[in-house]
């Protein structure tokens, strides 16, 4: 124990003790001064106000500001022009190191896709209602004679159909054909056999009558098949002379098989009038 002592205040000792706590001390002065070079300790730039800004404007905005910036984020804002920045983080006007990322929130470039809701025989009322809830603007409201009075009988944009299911932009405007119920006056029943679903509506369109209910049979058994198949069966059905009010709607039943087809004789007015595309069907 003697020795041990003698050891703690001989002149070995107390220099290697010395000569640590330099180390120490040095060690620990290169160290810290590393830290703050590192840390750019003391040094600080105020963030720019981007708020504002479309991103396309932002990095030449920056240049001189020693901060760089990334879009975290986006939100869907008609009000708002596209592309500009609608938040950030930190704020304008704090202070952070020198090269700090600035994390932004940006008003989307392009609205957002929606798909069309069925829409068809419900009341104009709850109609405009449902298109609100999807963003969806009305446009021009369209009266067209109809088996029904202030329903929806089709949605129109630009000018041509929209179906139930079909992407659209939010915030687009979509036209409502109205239906203005049954008109008196009596046209011909149109023939609809071996015409595609496309083929059929439209002709039921220039008709001044409405598609109504449309079925495939059990040859249809793809969206392929649904493309190719053609009309086999109205309702109510063609008859040579026979007569509907303007407005009303005719079911149709579409096939891939031929045979179905019934035997038919074209009217005379139908001759003149059917294109080629119309007449050879599959």
């Amino acid at each position: 124990m003697k020795n041990f002592f003698r050891f703690l205040f001989s002149k070995t000792f107390v220099l290697n003790l010395i000569i640590a706590a330099v180390v120490i001390a040095v060690g620990l002065y290169l160290f810290m001064n590393f830290l703050d070079s590192y840390t750019r300790h003391n040094e600080s730039v105020e963030v720019p106000d981007i708020n504002g800004f479309h991103f396309s404007e932002i990095e030449n905005f920056i240049a001189d500001k020693n901060v760089t910036f990334q879009i975290i984020d986006s939100i869907d804002d008609a009000e708002l022009p596209r592309g500009v920045v609608v938040d950030q983080l930190p704020k304008a006007g704090s202070f952070v190191k020198p090269g700090r990322k600035i994390y932004l929130t940006i008003n989307s470039v392009e609205p957002p896709m929606v798909r069309m809701p069925e829409l068809r025989d419900m009341t104009l009322r709850s109609a405009i209602n449902r298109l609100e809830t999807y963003g969806i603007k009305v446009g021009k409201l369209i009266p067209r004679p109809s088996d029904c009075t202030n329903c929806v009988v089709d949605i129109l944009q630009k000018e041509h159909s929209v179906k139930a299911g079909t992407r659209i932009k939010k915030g687009g405007t979509v036209d409502i054909v109205v239906g203005a119920g049954l008109s008196y006056e009596m046209i011909p029943i149109p023939l609809l056999y071996e015409l595609s679903y496309t083929q059929a509506e439209e002709k039921l369109m220039q008709s001044g009558l409405n598609l109504g209910i449309f079925q495939f049979d059990s040859t249809i058994t793809s969206a392929e098949d649904s493309a190719k198949a053609f009309v086999y069966q109205q309702i109510p059905n063609y008859v040579e002379g026979g007569e509907i009010n303007l407005g009303s709607s005719i079911d149709i039943i579409l096939t891939l098989d031929s045979n179905k087809i019934p035997e038919y004789q074209l009217p005379v007015t139908d001759t003149t009038t059917l294109s080629t595309s119309d007449t050879d069907q599959p």
